[in-house]
């Protein structure tokens, strides 16, 4: 539910009830028919069912999540983004892979649309340097940072990262 409030954060720029529009359109890029993009599609579809049913939220305006699948291609998932960008989607959910949040952030800032992840948790994803890219899970670092104390702690000289 806290994507969902980041997400109606953004619409309160729209205006008052008058001027706002039918939709509120989201983008969301997902590799669909992978257990995570089958869960996450599944949850986006909660949230929006969520929002729709309580007018307190966007009032006469309606949340729209638009899916694309990528499927599993990174060429894909640019094309995605790209079309989210030029419709009205006031922010894009996704993408999957750190890889493709760096390629898609530079976009996503030149063209100031918001763009929000939980799932790309590379640190050198900061926020100075790309101000439209969310992430709402924790840096790699805190995993790299709780593994090292562990080793410490147990006092092991060798160890395998799987």
């Amino acid at each position: 539910m806290f994507f969902v409030l980041v997400l109606l954060s953004f619409t309160l720029l729209i205006g008052d009830g008058a001027s706002r529009p039918r939709n509120v359109d989201v983008g969301a890029i997902f590799s669909l028919g992978t257990l995570h993009g089958d869960v996450t599609s599944v949850a986006m579809k909660a949230a929006e069912d969520d929002v729709n049913s309580d007018p307190i939220f966007l009032g006469v305006s309606k949340l729209r999540i638009m899916t694309y699948d990528a499927k599993r291609n990174g060429f894909l998932t640019i094309m995605g983004a790209l079309q989210f960008m030029e419709t009205d989607a006031v922010a894009i959910i996704g993408p999957q892979t750190s890889i493709m949040a760096h390629v898609l952030s530079h976009l996503a800032n030149d063209l100031n649309v918001p763009m929000l992840s939980f799932t790309a948790f590379d640190p050198s994803l900061s926020p100075l340097q790309f101000p439209f890219f969310v992430y709402t899970a924790p840096s790699d670092l805190f995993l790299m940072r709780a593994i090292a104390e562990m080793i410490s702690y147990y006092g092991w000289c060798t160890y395998m990262n799987i």
